[in-house]
């Protein structure tokens, strides 16, 4: 089998953008998971923490997500990283 070049998809990023989502999605459920159980054991403080770490989960997968729909406008053009 030949290596994926991320081309084999043309207008959704290639095969790594879907991938790359599932990466980022896990990560988020996993820090939740984590901070809530913090919170039942820690009371207000760590609720906190919770919010400002969905905050920035949220802020870091809309980032992230660009930057894969970018490198797949830059494939279909052509262009693009490897």
């Amino acid at each position: 089998d030949a290596p994926t070049t991320g081309r084999d998809e043309p207008g959704r990023g290639g095969a790594r953008a879907p991938r790359a989502a599932a990466d980022v999605a896990a990560h988020a459920r996993g820090a939740h998971r984590l901070l809530r159980e913090l919170h039942v054991a820690g009371g207000e403080r760590a609720g906190v923490a919770l919010d400002l770490v969905a905050r920035e989960d949220r802020r870091g997968a809309r980032r992230h997500a660009g930057a894969v729909l970018q490198r797949g406008r830059g494939q279909r053009a052509g262009g693009g990283a490897p």
